[in-house]
């Protein structure tokens, strides 16, 4: 191999490892979609779900995770009543808005629960601030229509929030009105504290 060749070959390996590494920055960085960081544990500091009853509050902040496919820390609210009802509300910070991304696409819209039936639902209100929304209901047996259990996922940059409730019975198969208020809740603590860039 001649001298020219070998330079061309270098030219060429050079300019493609370049081009890797920009798309893998490019990837992990996430340009315009970044937040501030702040703690898991400050963003799940929102007020409960307004549903009838005696219920308790616990906050469970693991600080720092060590998998989970990029999330780096995540902070979880939990409110139970007396009759076995409960809503929990995560949000999870991955190390880029991109990482998020990929994890909201691969969260099992059903939380890994076997159902009848699970719909995608549309919220009244849709959160104005997040980048990506996802509402799924799970249909009980012998109730057609009507939905126990919610999964809301929504993205806002490097941040995957889930909020899901278990046991609280719906009328109809609409998103509750006490769901809605909570994730309008949810979506003004994050255009309040880390807001688009």
């Amino acid at each position: 191999m001649d001298r020219t060749v070998k330079r061309v070959v270098v030219t060429v390996v050079g300019v493609l490892a370049l081009v890797l590494v920009g798309a893998l920055v490019w990837w992990l960085v996430a340009p315009g979609e970044q937040r501030r960081v702040v703690g898991a544990a400050e963003l799940v500091d929102v007020a409960p779900p307004a549903l009838p009853g005696r219920w308790t509050a616990e906050v469970v902040d693991p600080g720092r995770l060590s998998s989970d496919w990029g999330a780096q820390e995540q902070a979880t609210a939990s409110w139970r009543a007396p009759e076995a009802v409960e809503v929990d509300y995560t949000v999870r910070r991955y190390a880029s808005a991109r990482w998020a991304g990929w994890a909201f696409g691969r969260v099992d819209p059903r939380g890994g629960e076997g159902f009848d039936e699970t719909s995608q639902r549309f919220p009244r209100v849709p959160p104005r601030e997040a980048d990506d929304v996802r509402f799924v209901c799970g249909e009980i047996r012998g109730r057609p229509g009507a939905c126990d259990t919610w999964w809301v996922d929504l993205r806002y940059g490097q941040y995957l929030v889930q909020v899901q409730s278990t046991d609280v019975p719906a009328e109809d198969a609409s998103v509750p009105s006490w769901l809605d208020q909570l994730v309008v809740g949810v979506d003004a603590e994050f255009a309040e504290v880390v807001p688009r860039p």
